[in-house]
């Protein structure tokens, strides 16, 4: 096994080592039971159209994201020009989502929820994509922009920063030279 990128410094962790040939995930119960519900309610989203809760909106003002609203937001526009965007979405928009699904669907059946397991290159990828369409489920955007951090303390917020993290320390450990090319 390979060195770890992330220390264990609390109770809750997750931590993403480097193993022959893949990776091995190691994280506390609380962190399992968490990503397994957020994968769960990212299944509910593709197969139901059933948003996540987002919190509260500014005193309750503003009315919590619609489901259309979140999958826009997973699949953004693939042009600038509304009418070619609006072809792309009717031609490519079911794939899109299907493809996400099997991806999340996958990791959910493939992983019982364990706190260490060990996955292959082969199946990393499932991993990569849950995650990242995971994370767009719960962050904000805004214009061409994934906002995080914005309003601290909000459910969704947090859920999106520790995807954004989990998503980063796949990356850092799959592609160090990468990581170590940006820095």
């Amino acid at each position: 096994m390979g060195e770890s990128v992330h220390q264990l410094p609390t109770a809750d962790f997750v931590d993403v080592v480097a193993a022959a040939d893949g990776v091995v995930l190691r994280m506390s119960e609380n962190a399992a039971e968490t990503f397994r519900f957020v994968l769960e309610r990212v299944v509910a989203l593709l197969e139901r159209g059933e948003a996540p809760e987002s919190g509260r909106r500014l005193f309750g003002l503003r009315p919590a994201r619609s489901a259309e609203q979140v999958l826009r937001q997973m699949f953004p526009d693939a042009y600038a020009d509304s009418a070619l965007a609006a072809g792309f979405r009717r031609e490519h928009g079911e794939a899109q989502r299907a493809e996400a699904l099997a991806a999340v669907r996958r990791v959910l059946d493939g992983w019982a929820g364990a706190v260490s397991t060990y996955l292959e290159r082969a199946e990393v990828d499932d991993w990569l994509r849950a995650l990242g369409v995971a994370r767009f489920a719960f962050a904000v955007r805004k214009g061409d922009r994934l906002v995080l951090g914005g309003a601290a303390g909000k459910r969704s917020d947090l859920t999106a920063q520790w995807l954004a993290y989990l998503l980063e320390s796949f990356v850092h450990t799959l592609c160090p030279s990468v990581v170590a090319a940006t820095e």
